[in-house]
Protein backbone atom coordinates (compact mmCIF):
# COMPACT_ATOMS: atom_id res chain seq x y z
CA UNK A 1 0.00 0.00 0.00
CA UNK A 2 2.84 2.08 0.88
CA UNK A 3 4.51 1.92 -2.56
CA UNK A 4 1.19 2.74 -4.00
CA UNK A 5 0.99 5.66 -2.66
CA UNK A 6 4.60 6.70 -2.87
CA UNK A 7 4.27 6.03 -6.65
CA UNK A 8 1.09 8.09 -6.98
CA UNK A 9 2.83 10.94 -5.31
CA UNK A 10 5.86 10.66 -7.59
CA UNK A 11 4.08 10.53 -10.66
CA UNK A 12 1.45 13.68 -9.56
CA UNK A 13 5.10 15.49 -8.90
CA UNK A 14 6.21 14.30 -12.58
CA UNK A 15 2.92 15.55 -14.37
CA UNK A 16 2.76 18.89 -12.47
CA UNK A 17 6.28 19.66 -13.11
CA UNK A 18 6.02 19.19 -16.99
CA UNK A 19 2.45 20.95 -16.98
CA UNK A 20 4.80 24.00 -15.19
CA UNK A 21 7.49 23.82 -17.91
CA UNK A 22 4.78 23.58 -20.52
CA UNK A 23 3.16 26.99 -19.13
CA UNK A 24 6.90 28.13 -19.03
CA UNK A 25 7.29 27.96 -22.76
CA UNK A 26 7.57 30.62 -25.63
CA UNK A 27 5.06 29.71 -27.88
CA UNK A 28 4.83 30.89 -31.44
CA UNK A 29 2.93 33.65 -32.06
CA UNK A 30 0.92 31.93 -35.22
CA UNK A 31 -0.49 29.42 -32.11
CA UNK A 32 -1.21 31.81 -29.68
CA UNK A 33 -3.41 34.24 -32.44
CA UNK A 34 -4.89 30.33 -33.47
CA UNK A 35 -6.12 29.87 -29.42
CA UNK A 36 -7.40 33.36 -29.34
CA UNK A 37 -10.04 33.24 -32.09
CA UNK A 38 -13.29 33.76 -30.75
CA UNK A 39 -16.07 31.05 -31.39
CA UNK A 40 -19.33 32.08 -32.91
CA UNK A 41 -22.47 30.29 -32.53
CA UNK A 42 -24.81 28.09 -30.55
CA UNK A 43 -25.04 24.55 -29.75
CA UNK A 44 -28.27 22.69 -28.19
CA UNK A 45 -28.65 19.34 -26.96
CA UNK A 46 -32.27 17.72 -26.42
CA UNK A 47 -32.14 14.94 -24.11
CA UNK A 48 -35.40 12.51 -24.48
CA UNK A 49 -35.93 10.11 -21.86
CA UNK A 50 -36.47 6.45 -22.71
CA UNK A 51 -39.51 4.68 -21.47
CA UNK A 52 -38.96 1.01 -20.51
CA UNK A 53 -42.63 0.56 -19.59
CA UNK A 54 -45.78 1.83 -19.31
CA UNK A 55 -46.51 3.62 -16.24
CA UNK A 56 -47.84 2.30 -13.96
CA UNK A 57 -47.16 -1.58 -13.83
CA UNK A 58 -49.44 -2.22 -11.54
CA UNK A 59 -53.17 -0.75 -12.44
CA UNK A 60 -55.43 0.12 -9.46
CA UNK A 61 -58.08 -3.02 -9.11
CA UNK A 62 -55.43 -5.33 -11.15
CA UNK A 63 -54.76 -7.34 -8.24
CA UNK A 64 -58.03 -8.53 -6.46
CA UNK A 65 -58.42 -8.81 -2.92
CA UNK A 66 -58.79 -13.09 -2.52
CA UNK A 67 -55.27 -13.23 -4.24
CA UNK A 68 -53.45 -10.62 -1.70
CA UNK A 69 -52.91 -12.47 1.16
CA UNK A 70 -50.46 -11.59 3.08
CA UNK A 71 -47.60 -13.63 4.74
CA UNK A 72 -45.85 -12.69 7.80
CA UNK A 73 -42.19 -13.86 7.48
CA UNK A 74 -40.78 -13.86 11.05
CA UNK A 75 -36.57 -15.21 10.04
CA UNK A 76 -34.60 -15.31 6.76
CA UNK A 77 -36.46 -16.97 4.49
CA UNK A 78 -34.91 -18.39 1.01
CA UNK A 79 -37.48 -18.21 -2.05
CA UNK A 80 -37.93 -20.36 -5.46
CA UNK A 81 -37.96 -20.35 -8.70
CA UNK A 82 -40.21 -23.05 -8.48
CA UNK A 83 -41.90 -25.28 -5.57
CA UNK A 84 -38.86 -27.16 -4.48
CA UNK A 85 -36.87 -25.24 -7.18
CA UNK A 86 -33.68 -23.32 -7.02
CA UNK A 87 -33.48 -20.63 -4.76
CA UNK A 88 -33.32 -17.70 -6.39
CA UNK A 89 -32.16 -15.18 -2.98
CA UNK A 90 -33.69 -15.02 0.64
CA UNK A 91 -36.16 -12.57 2.41
CA UNK A 92 -35.75 -11.23 5.52
CA UNK A 93 -38.57 -11.02 8.35
CA UNK A 94 -41.49 -9.00 6.69
CA UNK A 95 -44.73 -9.05 5.23
CA UNK A 96 -44.99 -10.21 1.37
CA UNK A 97 -48.16 -10.93 -0.17
CA UNK A 98 -49.34 -13.96 -2.05
CA UNK A 99 -50.67 -14.08 -5.93
CA UNK A 100 -53.51 -16.51 -5.04
CA UNK A 101 -51.18 -20.00 -5.98
CA UNK A 102 -50.44 -22.60 -3.71
CA UNK A 103 -49.17 -26.15 -4.30
CA UNK A 104 -49.40 -28.57 -1.31
CA UNK A 105 -45.35 -30.01 -0.62
CA UNK A 106 -44.84 -33.51 -1.54
CA UNK A 107 -43.77 -34.23 1.48
CA UNK A 108 -46.72 -32.94 3.19
CA UNK A 109 -45.12 -30.65 5.59
CA UNK A 110 -46.51 -27.84 4.17
CA UNK A 111 -47.36 -26.17 1.35
CA UNK A 112 -45.88 -23.95 -1.25
CA UNK A 113 -46.95 -20.35 -2.18
CA UNK A 114 -46.45 -18.18 -4.78
CA UNK A 115 -45.72 -14.47 -3.84
CA UNK A 116 -44.52 -10.90 -5.32
CA UNK A 117 -40.94 -10.12 -4.90
CA UNK A 118 -38.88 -7.71 -6.73
CA UNK A 119 -37.05 -10.29 -9.03
CA UNK A 120 -41.04 -10.73 -10.03
CA UNK A 121 -42.75 -14.23 -8.60
CA UNK A 122 -41.40 -16.33 -6.78
CA UNK A 123 -42.43 -19.27 -4.82
CA UNK A 124 -41.58 -19.49 -0.79
CA UNK A 125 -42.19 -22.76 1.50
CA UNK A 126 -44.96 -22.46 4.53
CA UNK A 127 -44.31 -25.32 7.00
CA UNK A 128 -47.80 -27.33 8.43
CA UNK A 129 -48.91 -25.33 11.86
CA UNK A 130 -48.26 -28.12 14.33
Amino acid sequence: MKKMITFAAAFGLMASMATAAYADEDRPAAETEATAAPVTGTSTTIVEPTKLFDEPLIQQGSLAKENNEPIVISAITPFCESPNGKIMNFLSPQVVFSTGNHVSDVNGDGEWIEIYTWLGKAWVHVPAVV
